[in-house]
């Protein structure tokens, strides 16, 4: 049965008088929903921040709080009377950590015994005016003071080892000092992206080209990072299976033909947060890859590039371009020109996830492009 006039008219103003009560309680509820939303967002940003200032600048920024060791081993020498360098460096391997950390670890105590004169670290660290001076003081042989990352390095490692030694030893002295480098490192690397530019990495693998030769390992090295842009993990061991590249003590480089080849880093520093990062080459990468390997006569089992680090080669082949430093100011050069044509947040988020790093740490290496 058709609806008469009256009904209809009732009805839409019915309609109307339930959009007006909706409009104003949206009204009266915006501001406070819009409130909430800003402290969300606040705290947000707030923790992102506080993640970021808690890590060390170069290749050993940790992605997670420096002080926090939950479900990580403890060796507790709360009872010792003394701890010896050698004592420390077998603690140290007890502790499973990885690899390049623990390595840093060792060194960082070894130049601490070296700066302090220190044979027992208990009764030296108990004295924290005169350790603080020492690290402050200390001379490098060529009679220049240590850099504020080698001091910031050299307190992160105190705090570790008291931490996880349970050391009964005051740190707050010792974490005071940290916190002053890490703010010191904030206003260096201000200083660092207004003074000094960086070509794009896309201008920087031309260069290699005309200087090293398409066929050269430089080049190679090159073309690989601007795909795989991470650290020194370029040891890639040649298989044909994606089975084969289950052991996470290894990184993987599948070559193959009439398709995309395929990197997957397993191991690599922040591999505990990221887990394994598999990408799929550009085609001329792949392409470029599958001619080194020939000419090379490198095959199946064999090491791409070598099963070593690859710093010690690259960096005195970038001074010979006048670049300084190695894989660190590829990072700077990748990060500053993606960055510069990357602008949404989800496209900054997929590049920090690629290159195993947070996005807020992103930003530490971003310098100002060269203009070209």
């Amino acid at each position: 049965m058709a609806l008469d006039e009256n009904t209809l008219a009732k009805s839409e103003k019915k309609k109307e008088a339930n959009r007006i009560r909706q409009a104003r309680f949206y009204e009266k509820k915006k501001e406070e929903v819009n409130a909430k939303r800003r402290e969300k967002y606040k705290q947000c940003v707030e923790k992102c921040l506080a993640e970021a200032n808690e890590g060390l600048e170069k290749d050993v920024i940790p992605e997670k709080p420096v002080f926090t060791y939950k479900d990580m081993k403890i060796k507790d020498l709360s009872k010792n009377k003394t701890l010896s360098y050698d004592e420390i460096v077998k603690y140290l391997d007890e502790l499973e950590l990885n690899p390049n950390t623990a390595t840093k670890y060792k060194q960082d105590i070894k130049r601490f015994v070296q700066i302090t004169d220190c044979d027992d670290v208990i009764k030296c660290l108990k004295r924290s005016d005169v350790i603080i001076s020492d690290i402050e003081n200390g001379q490098m042989k060529n009679g220049n003071l240590y850099s504020n990352n080698t001091k910031k390095g050299l307190y992160q490692t105190i705090l570790f080892i008291i931490d996880r030694f349970t050391l009964n030893i005051n740190k707050k002295p010792y974490k005071e000092k940290f916190e002053e480098s890490k703010m010191q490192s904030m206003e260096d690397n201000d200083k660092k992206v207004n003074e000094k530019p960086v070509m794009k990495l896309s201008s920087f693998i031309e260069k290699v080209k005309n200087h090293f030769g398409v066929d050269s390992k430089m080049y190679a090295i090159v073309k690989l990072y601007d795909d795989v842009p991470m650290r020194d993990d370029f040891q890639l061991k040649i298989v044909d299976k994606v089975a084969d590249t289950k052991n996470k003590n290894f990184n993987y480089i599948l070559l193959y033909t009439g398709k995309p080849s395929k990197v997957i880093i397993n191991n690599y520093k922040t591999k505990a947060l990221y887990g394994p990062i598999s990408v799929n080459l550009s085609k001329d990468t792949s392409k470029l890859m599958r001619e080194y390997a020939k000419k090379n006569n490198i095959g199946l089992g064999d090491y791409l590039l070598g099963s070593e680090k690859l710093s010690s080669y690259v960096t005195p082949n970038n001074n010979k371009l006048g670049v300084e430093k190695g894989f660190s100011t590829y990072r700077h050069m990748k990060i500053s020109e993606e960055l510069d044509k990357v602008k949404s947040i989800p496209e900054r988020h997929a590049l920090s996830q690629l290159m195993g790093h947070s996005p807020i740490t992103q930003l530490k290496y971003v310098r100002k492009l060269m203009n070209e």
